[in-house]
């Protein structure tokens, strides 16, 4: 195992352990969550700091708010603990979500979208790119409406802020949902988030599905299947794997560290174990190619290529901590 992998896996259990001594510690899922963003993003956080956030986020909410549920709590609670200014990022943060209200139901997943935007839509500026996740949202309910329901909120933001054509984003979403339940895949939620992952990824439809296909067989012979609500998974694998053997055999490494350490299966779950598992090994994959990227190690490269590697990064982290946290709400 490569060291950027291994300092990924001691920052995750690190940080695991670090936000089971805040106030809101009660969920393994909702920990798990935020020391898993943290450790995509190679950050440390400390449960003082984590603490007094969340009495920011107490004094500046009402008693019923939805800031205050424990699905987003901590995750607001380590995002703005990190600043310099945690009240300012905080009303922000809200002032973002106050936007989004304008055009989506109250909600978690709404807190969780606004989280999104603040952190990473600065591409289009946070107005334009609350616009374009009303379009974008539009764009699912159109092809999907009985699919369609406020856990889609983040994808949206997330396909918002990255793809420039939404119409023709959609379309492509669309033809590969088609072609991929033609063959083999059943129609439902986990094949429209798949599908909306693969947005991100370079190629024609027949070319992403082959890609899909192919990985989807071969971590199912070999053991380590992403099937049912771990399917949209694959899309993000196929997104930057090219070496699906060394890919194996990396991700059962973490997957079998933090089992050691842990997360493991009464406790935390074989599926939500391999969700961070998948998530910690691609995160190290981006991390060692921005490195070659910036040190002028891989050569011949376009101008754009360190931001799609940000953004392939910011992707991977989005679309993890939404799994979980989708895991965690049907739980409830």
């Amino acid at each position: 195992m490569e060291q950027c992998l291994k300092n990924k896996i001691l920052k995750m259990i690190s940080n695991y352990e670090e936000l089971g001594k805040t106030k809101r510690h009660n969920n393994n899922l909702i920990k798990a969550c935020n020391a898993l963003s943290l450790a995509i993003e190679n950050r440390v956080i400390d449960a003082k700091s984590t603490n007094a956030a969340i009495k920011v986020i107490n004094k500046n909410t009402s008693f019923f708010s939805v800031f205050k549920n424990d699905n987003v709590l901590l995750s607001l609670a380590t995002t703005i603990s990190l600043t310099h200014n945690p009240k300012l990022v905080f009303l922000e943060i809200k002032g973002v979500y106050e936007k989004l209200q304008k055009h989506f139901s109250s909600s978690e997943y709404l807190v969780m979208a606004a989280n999104i935007i603040y952190k990473h839509g600065k591409k289009y500026g946070i107005y334009e790119t609350v616009e374009r996740t009303k379009i974008s949202y539009e764009l699912m309910r159109k092809n999907h409406k009985f699919l369609t329901s406020k856990e889609d909120y983040c994808a949206a933001a997330m396909i918002a802020m990255t793809c420039e054509n939404l119409d023709e984003t959609f379309n492509d979403i669309e033809k590969n949902y088609k072609y991929l339940s033609e063959n083999g895949f059943h129609k439902g939620n986990e094949l429209q988030t798949l599908t909306q992952m693969l947005s991100f990824t370079n190629g024609n439809v027949e070319e992403k599905a082959s890609k899909v296909i192919k990985l989807y067989e071969f971590l199912k012979e070999n053991d380590f299947p992403l099937k049912g609500q771990l399917l949209p998974l694959v899309g993000m694998v196929t997104s930057i794997v090219n070496d699906n053997d060394k890919f194996l055999k990396d991700v059962k490494s973490v997957d079998d560290e933090l089992k050691k350490n842990g997360f493991g299966n009464f406790v935390f779950g074989k599926d939500n174990r391999a969700v961070v598992s998948v998530a910690l090994t691609l995160s190290s994959y981006t991390d060692s190619m921005k490195n070659k990227v910036m040190n002028g190690l891989i050569e011949n490269i376009a101008t754009n290529t360190i931001t799609n590697v940000l953004i392939t990064m910011q992707i991977i982290n989005i679309a993890a901590i939404a799994s979980l946290i989708y895991v965690s709400t049907e739980s409830n």
